[in-house]
């Protein structure tokens, strides 16, 4: 009986023996292999995995040529935005996010330790943090609505969170006019560049997990691997 798992494990090996590639790349080709292999069963009319398996690694091309196409390719374009987003995501932890009434200075790690609850600035650092084993090839995140829609939501939330802090810096009546003593108490005087860069971090981690979803799409039936364009190593 065909395992299709026991034949990925072989060709990999075969692929650590005869070409350059780090395990990265090569994580990433058999993420792609497996791709060509469910696409290819799918446009059967009889499915086969053994056909398939063969189809795909047809498909996907030499050692040799691998090597090459990974070197021109260079690091993918997702990965690249993802570790931009992740850097600002980080540096907001250990600086300034908001200075409060009686000079009260809270740092970024201070707010995250303290958000609790269903909120946006919660539910967006949790989507983040999720995305942390992306930058090591994990499998979770690969579908197509999944990671959009969480892009969204990123999206959506550091938008909101640059306009609010636009709003708060250069026109703050509009937003303590309308709020309570105790609550104008509570209510930041002043952001820092903590909150900037937070705020900021979320729109190109939201982009790379778009950029991700359409790479993990873009393998076509038929199409060589090593004729691929550019956007296939996205």
């Amino acid at each position: 009986m065909f395992d299709l798992d026991r034949e990925v494990r072989r060709w990999r090996e075969r692929q650590e023996c005869t070409s350059s590639l780090a395990a990265a790349e090569l994580d990433e080709l058999e993420d792609h292999l497996r791709a060509r292999v469910n696409l290819e069963m799918e446009l059967m009319a009889v499915p086969s995995r053994r056909r398939a398996f063969a189809l795909a690694c047809e498909g996907i091309g030499e050692s040799n040529a691998l090597s090459r196409e990974f070197a021109k390719a260079g690091t993918p374009r997702w990965r690249k935005v993802m570790i931009a987003g992740w850097t600002m995501f980080g540096a907001s932890l250990v600086l300034p996010v908001a200075t409060y009434d009686r000079e009260l200075v809270r740092y970024g790690f201070e707010v995250l330790l303290t958000l609790s609850g269903f909120n946006p600035p919660t539910l967006s650092n949790l989507i983040v943090l999720l995305t942390v084993p992306t930058l090591w090839n994990a499998r979770h995140l690969r579908g197509r609505w999944l990671p959009r829609l969480l892009a969204g939501l990123l999206g959506a939330v550091g938008i909101f969170a640059l306009v609010f802090g636009l709003v708060l810096t250069f026109w703050p009546e509009v937003i303590i006019s309308g709020l309570a003593g105790y609550q104008r108490a509570m209510f930041a005087s002043a952001l820092g560049l903590g909150f900037w860069l937070w705020a900021g971090s979320l729109l190109p981690v939201a982009t790379a997990l778009v950029l991700r979803a359409r790479h993990f799409g873009q393998m076509q039936p038929g199409a060589s691997f090593t004729g691929a364009n550019e956007g296939a190593f996205e």
